[in-house]
């Protein structure tokens, strides 16, 4: 005989979301990818759409997020 006394345990659902959904924990912040890396994948999409312009730009912003982060000048 199946015993009632205890709701069954909602589907998934961990004791760490019950502790998140409780306020007990929180959740770390997703991580933010550096101006590097969005600057490097903004030039990877403009060497593929074969745009000078959009090329010339993409390298302009590369080059300031390489001088932020600490490059050679």
């Amino acid at each position: 005989m199946t015993d009632l006394s205890m709701p069954a345990p909602q589907r998934g659902t961990t004791p760490t979301r019950r502790l998140i959904a409780a306020g007990v924990i929180r959740r770390a912040p997703a991580a933010e990818p550096s101006d590097l890396a969005v600057a490097v994948r903004l030039g990877e999409h403009a060497l593929d759409s074969h745009n000078p312009a959009a090329t010339r730009e993409a390298l302009r912003i590369l080059i300031r997020a390489v001088l932020a982060q600490g490059g050679a000048r």
